[in-house]
């Protein structure tokens, strides 16, 4: 009789449309089918996350077992746990302008299409007067962890990822080792920033 249940699970995994990640941000502390899978036809609560919580854990085979009792296959990622973290109301405008001057400053020829800048910990607000702190050498890499100083001392953590694309130019040919470079032997071209 336990083997029609099981063998259920097995199929509807088997046939999953969708594959847990291994964290997802919230603001409601109720946590929705539709809050990990926007597209679902069908909104219910998978769980609540106590009120004074900021992070927490749960195990990926309840979260698939709640979406297998409701017909919905749900793979599990090759994750044992989900984490959710609460998303902070902070506004990281500043800080997003401070990485663009960053950068633009080390590759003049750089388009940036997006920066997305993400707190280490739940920060509601951030002081005024505070400073960032990019660390040097963060322009060899698209990625990074910065801080905003306050006048006090006090530091706040943020994750940093930039989508940009760098113009270089590039030989048309392999040069001989004493060969200048001009128009007839270079191109124009752009490399996103992740491959510098």
């Amino acid at each position: 009789m336990r083997t029609v249940p099981l063998l259920l699970l097995f199929t509807t995994l088997l046939f999953a449309a969708h594959t847990l990640k291994p964290e997802y941000g919230y603001s409601d502390h109720t946590i929705t089918s539709r809050a990990l899978f926007p597209d679902l036809s069908e909104s219910f609560t998978l769980f609540e996350i106590p009120p004074r919580q900021t992070h927490y854990r749960i195990s990926a085979g309840t979260l698939v077992e709640a979406f297998a009792r409701r017909g919905i296959g749900v793979g599990n990622g090759g994750n044992r746990y989900i984490t959710f973290t609460k998303q902070s109301p902070v506004d990281t405008g500043i800080i997003e302008t401070k990485i663009g001057d960053y950068y633009r400053r080390y590759y003049p020829t750089v388009t940036i299409r997006s920066i997305e800048v993400t707190p280490r910990v739940y920060t509601p607000s951030l002081p005024a007067g505070y400073r960032v702190v990019i660390p040097d050498r963060s322009y060899r890499s698209d990625s990074g962890t910065l801080y905003a100083e306050a006048p006090g001392g006090q530091k706040f953590f943020f994750d940093y990822r930039v989508d940009a694309e760098v113009g270089v130019l590039r030989t048309r040919s392999s040069l001989k080792r004493d060969s200048g470079l001009s128009p007839l032997n270079t191109k124009r071209a752009a490399l996103p920033l992740a491959q510098l």
